[in-house]
Parts: structure tokens; sequence; C-alpha cells
């Protein structure tokens, strides 16, 4: 009987693959006729049928799966925050505890165990574990693969060591995109983004109700609510920039050589193109899909395909914020770099129905309309998240690119702010002149938010 082995790229697919309750996996067994083995232990799934036909559909519902679970939403694989302390009233060091807590003071139980590395808030008398903890080189808190999130104290050797995992990742992930079957088809590049926003945190526990759950806090306002040492510290990064930066930041840059190059309207869409055998929560589910249009031309509401992604695999975000405010800073964001791989398609036109679907929508003044398209391409096509985006694009001696984009995702509208090279990876020959470039990038960074600081003394 022909037999076809998958493999699956994280263990934590195999879940999507059988749904809630066998749900999924049932779809596809009845559909195809086949028999399917998931084994979790080596990420693997094995297809058994009756014949090559039937292999072949379940194997391509399940490349479905797989491609939905790692394109368009993936969480990084690894987020590693790294603290700037500006104050001198209180310190910071990296500890072992499992799981990661926040404390308010050292009077707290230290018999914790585990590799977690999790930011404690100390006094300044500590303890001879603290003192030992504290003394760690960064050489020997090598990244945990299976972590979502790692904390470090800021320094620029935590910084360098940090980007080289973020560009070893990278490497590493190009290189299997470049390997894989749909390469000849597709388009590989590394992107290395920076972006703005701030760095705010809520408590895992959203039954305690000393914690409004509904609000996100910094960290210094988190650490001061009363509600007992050991609390589950989660956090989140809001990249929304405010419309008076974003003013106070073009005025800065035409100042000190930047140069506006060009303006860009388009919109990224998610989309879903309904597959029978997928299901989702609501019913019907199909292949997620991740492009890009633009208007035809200036005068027109009409719109054209220009990227289609296949793969977008998040690697690592490396965050580096402030944990309080003493400074005096009036411009103080946090940044997030960004590593990131993607795979786009190089004959987007090769899916007619999906352009016959984007021949029927409309720009419209900061958005994009589906009242036109025909009912069964609706049905074949459901819309999930239309990210409509005005580009103002900014460049500093052709080496690097500063875009700031207007925003208007489902009614809601926001700034953006983000810097990248001018030129992307597309292929990494040279670590060592990737790791250069992204630490000179993080220094232009901040050295414009520097500036803006100062002009406005």
């Amino acid at each position: 009987m022909p037999k076809q082995i998958l493999t699956l790229p994280n263990s934590k697919i195999a879940g999507h693959i059988i749904g809630k309750g066998g749900s999924q996996i049932k779809q596809i067994k009845d559909r195809t006729n086949c028999k399917i083995n998931i084994n979790s232990y080596n990420n693997t799934v094995e297809i058994i049928g009756h014949n090559q036909n039937n292999v072949d559909k379940a194997k391509y519902l399940i490349n479905i799966i797989i491609n939905n679970s790692i394109a368009v939403y993936e969480h990084p694989n690894v987020v590693c925050n790294v603290y700037l302390l500006t104050s001198e009233e209180t310190k910071f060091h990296l500890i072992e505890y499992k799981p990661p807590f926040v404390y308010g003071n050292t009077n707290h139980n230290m018999n914790n165990s585990g590799k977690v590395f999790a930011l404690t808030l100390v006094e300044k008398e500590e303890n001879d574990l603290i003192s030992k903890m504290s003394n760690l080189k960064i050489s020997e808190n090598k990244i945990n693969t299976e972590k979502v999130s790692q904390s470090f104290i800021y320094s620029p050797e935590t910084e360098r060591y940090l980007v080289e995992e973020g560009i070893k990742r990278s490497t590493q992930s190009f290189k299997e995109l470049v390997n894989s079957n749909s390469s000849k088809e597709c388009r590989n590049k590394t992107l290395i983004k920076i972006s703005l926003g701030k760095k705010t945190f809520y408590s895992a526990d959203r039954n305690d109700n000393s914690v409004n759950a509904s609000k996100l806090y910094d960290f210094k306002s988190f650490s001061e609510l009363n509600i007992g040492f050991g609390k589950d510290l989660k956090s989140t990064f809001k990249t929304e920039i405010e419309e008076n930066f974003v003013k106070q930041l073009k005025e800065t840059m035409l100042n000190n050589g930047w140069k506006f190059h060009s303006e860009i309207v388009g919109v990224s869409c998610h989309c879903i193109e309904v597959v029978d055998g997928i299901i989702e929560k609501d019913g019907k589910g199909g292949k997620r899909l991740n492009f890009k249009i633009v208007p035809i031309d200036n005068d027109s509401n009409k719109c054209k395909l220009i990227k289609i992604r296949t793969h977008l695999n998040k690697l690592m975000f490396l965050d580096i914020c402030s944990l309080d405010n003493s400074n005096n800073s009036i411009f103080q964001p946090d940044l997030r770099v960004r590593f990131q791989t993607e795979q786009h398609l190089l004959n987007v036109n090769s899916n007619v129905e999906l352009l016959k679907y984007i021949s029927f929508l409309e720009l419209k003044e900061d958005g994009l309309s589906e009242d036109k398209v025909p009912r069964d391409l609706s049905l074949q096509f459901r819309k999930d998240i239309f990210r409509y985006k005005k580009k103002e694009i900014y460049v500093l001696n052709d080496e690097i690119k500063l875009t700031i984009n207007f925003v208007n995702s489902e009614g809601k509208k926001l700034y953006e702010v983000k810097m990248s090279p001018i030129k992307p990876f597309i292929l990494i020959d040279n670590e060592q002149t990737v790791i250069e470039a992204t630490v000179k990038l993080i220094s232009k960074m901040k050295e414009l938010m520097d500036l803006m600081n100062q002009s406005n003394k």
C-alpha cells in the first residue's frame, strides 16, 4: 500500500492536524480513506492509503494545515527582553526561577527550582543567592529554544550577543527555505527590522480582582500593585505611535541628513480560501492566504496583486526597553528588533480564482471594500483582516530607510515606525557583516531618539 511520511516543523502543529476532539483528522480520514498516524515524539505524520491518489489528497490537506500554522499567524520562537536601567533606586538581576515571577522586594520564598530566566526586582540589600546569580556572564546564558520568553539586563555585550543569536537563527531558516521543495517557485529573503513601541505588562491571572484585567501596565506600576509576591507576569509589545511623535520625528530627520524618498499605498490582506476537508471552530476552513495589493494607478480605486507570501518564519524578537521613566526623556519609546524569513511566490498570477476575487475589490479612503465581490467568490474567499497602509519612506546615506506607516485596520487607525536596511538581506553569505549592519541599525534608531530629545529641551 502507498505510504508517505511528512515531517512537522514542531510538535505543536500535531494538535492542529488532530483538531478539537479529533474532528480535523476524522475529516481528512473520511475524505481520503487513508490511515493517518501522528508521532508527536519525532514530529512525523505517516499517511497510508489504498492508492497514491488518496495519499496525495491527504498530504495536500495536511500540508495546508501545516502552512496555516506557520505561514501567517505563528508567534516567534523566542522573545528576548533586554531591560535598560536608568534609576539608581533599584537594581534588577537575572535570576533562575520557574515560572517567571516579578517580586517587589527580597522577602520571598527562594526555593523555586527550574531553568527559566526571569527578571526579578530586588532592594539594594542582596542575599548570597542573588549576588551569585547576578554575577553570571552572558556567555553562560545560552538561549533555550524551548522557552517563549527570556530576559536579560542591558549592556552592549548583551545586545550584540542576542543580535548574533537572531542572525544565526535567520541564517539557518534561510538555508532551509532555499533547500525546500517549493524554493524554485518562490523568492526567499531575510528581514531584519526595528520597530518603535512600548513594552507593557499584565497579570496572567485574569481572575485577580486587584488587577485591572483590561489594562496594560508599565513595569514600574505593575511592580507597585498590592498583589503579593510571586505574581505571574506576561508582556506584550504595542507598536502604536502617537501622531505628535510622528510629526516631531519627521522634523528631526529632515534637520539631520535624512531625505524623503517616496509614498506608497497598499493593503496587506489575510483571507481564507475555503477547502473541503479543512474545518475551523465556526465551520468550514481552508488555506490561509497572505497577500498584498496596490492601486492599479493613482486615479483608480481598482487593485492589482503584487505579492503572495507562502511562509513567514518569525524566528526571534529582541525587545530593548526601559523599566522606568526617571531619565526625563520626552521621547522614550522601546525598540523591537525582528528577525524573520519569508517566502513569496514568483508567479503571483498562478491563482486565477484569487485574481478574479481581487478584481472586484475597491480601494476607498483609508480602506478596502468587498461590496462588489460576487456571492460565489465571497463564499470561496473569506475575508479575515484587511490592513490599509500609507507608507512614507525616508532614507539616510542610501543605506538605511525609515518607514512611517499610517495604518487603518478594520477601522482602527494608528501610526507605526520601522527602520530597516534599504537592501534586504536576500542571501546571507557573511554572518559577521550582517551582525555589524544590525548593530549599526539599532544604534541609528537610538541616535535618532536622542536627537529628538535634544531638539525639545
